[in-house]
C-alpha cells in the first residue's frame, strides 16, 4: 500500500512529519505514519468535555424514571417495563465505560467530579459499580487477549451461543479479577467499595421484601440490569475480539463491517463499538467520534493490516 495514502489531505489531516530516522522496515514506516496521523486527528476531540455523553446519561435516567412511573401506575404492563428498562440500562453502560477512561471531563481537571458522578451513578444503575469495573477493564486494555491477564478473555468461545453461559456470570468473574489485583492499598479500597455496593443491592432487596415491593424491584431494576450486563458481555467482549488469539496492536480487536443498509443500526446497537479497534487505539476518544475517525483513517487502517471483520455477508474491503 503506498505511503501516500497515509498522507492524503482529503481524508481530513495535513501531511505529517516523515517517520523517525532509522525506520527502514516499510511496515514500521507505515505504522509510524499511521500513529502520527491518528494522534493528529484524535487530539482535537479529547480536549473539551464530552457533553453528548452527559446528555445520554441524563436522558437514560429520565427515561428510566418515566418507564418505572408508568409501570407503577399500571399504564404499561410489567413485562413491557422490564424490556424497556433492559434496553435503557444497556445504554447507560456507555456513560459508565466513558467514565472508566475518564473521558467525560475532557482535559478540564475541574470537571473530574462530573466524570466520577456519571460513572458511579451509571455503574450503580447497571449493577456494575465503577469500583468493580474500572480496574479490570483497564487491565483488559493493557493485556488484550492474554489468557491469564485479560479479564475479558473469559468470553472466548466459538460462537455467541457457546459463550452465553459465561456471559451469565460475567459480574463475579470481573470481581474475581479485581480480587486478584488487590495487592496495594488503592486496589484494596476499590474492592471494599465494590463489595459495599453489591451489599447495598442485597439490603435494598431485604427492605423491598419487608415492604412488599420486591416484585417491582426485581421486575423494574434488578432483572433488566442483569439482562443488560449479559448483553454488554455478548456485544462488547465476544464479536469484537473473537477468536481472542491475536495480541498485536492492529489485530487484537477490529472493525465490524456490516452491509451498508445495516451498518447504521449496528453502530447504534454497539454504541459505536463496531469501530472497537478505534477505541483500543485511542481510549480517550469519546465514543461518538469513533465513526468520524474511522472514516478519516479507513484507507490507512488497511495499509497497516488492521483487522476488519465482515459481518452478515459484508465485504471486508
Amino acid at each position: 500500500m503506498p505511503q501516500e495514502m497515509l498522507l492524503d489531505p482529503a481524508a481530513g489531516a495535513e501531511p505529517l512529519a516523515p517517520p523517525l530516522a532509522g525506520a527502514r522496515d516499510p511496515e514500521a514506516v507505515l505504522a509510524d505514519l499511521f500513529e502520527r496521523r491518528g494522534r493528529a486527528l484524535v487530539e482535537p476531540h479529547v480536549i473539551d468535555p464530552a457533553w453528548p455523553t452527559v446528555a445520554l446519561f441524563a436522558s437514560v435516567l429520565a427515561a428510566l424514571a418515566v418507564s418505572v412511573a408508568l409501570g407503577l401506575a399500571g399504564v404499561l404492563p410489567g413485562l413491557a417495563v422490564f424490556a424497556l428498562n433492559a434496553v435503557l440500562i444497556h445504554l447507560i453502560f456507555t456513560p459508565l465505560h466513558e467514565a472508566v477512561h475518564r473521558n467525560i471531563g475532557g482535559r478540564r481537571r475541574g470537571l473530574r467530579w462530573l466524570n466520577e458522578l456519571v460513572g458511579h451513578v451509571s455503574g450503580y444503575v447497571l449493577m456494575a459499580p465503577l469500583h468493580s469495573f474500572r480496574r479490570p477493564h483497564l487491565r483488559h486494555h493493557q493485556f488484550t487477549n492474554h489468557p491469564q491477564e485479560d479479564p475479558s478473555y473469559w468470553m472466548r468461545g466459538d460462537s455467541l451461543l457457546a459463550v452465553l453461559p459465561r456471559a451469565l456470570v460475567i459480574q463475579p468473574v470481573m470481581v474475581s479479577h479485581l480480587w486478584r489485583l488487590a495487592r496495594t492499598p488503592a486496589v484494596r479500597r476499590e474492592l471494599r467499595m465494590a463489595m459495599l455496593c453489591f451489599l447495598s443491592y442485597g439490603v435494598l432487596l431485604v427492605l423491598a421484601l419487608a415492604q412488599g415491593w420486591a416484585g417491582e424491584l426485581l421486575l423494574y431494576w434488578y432483572g433488566p440490569a442483569w439482562v443488560a450486563v449479559v448483553a454488554c458481555a455478548l456485544l462488547f467482549d465476544w464479536p469484537v475480539h473473537h477468536p481472542h488469539t491475536d495480541r498485536s496492536r492492529y489485530r487484537s480487536t477490529g472493525i465490524l463491517r456490516f452491509p451498508p443498509r445495516f451498518q447504521r443500526l449496528a453502530d447504534i446497537v454497539w454504541s459505536g463499538h463496531t469501530y472497537h479497534l478505534i477505541h483500543h487505539l485511542w481510549p480517550k476518544l469519546p465514543f461518538y467520534r469513533y465513526g468520524t475517525i474511522h472514516a478519516a483513517l479507513a484507507s490507512d487502517l488497511r495499509a497497516v493490516d488492521a483487522r476488519i471483520e465482515p459481518m452478515g455477508g459484508a465485504r471486508a474491503d
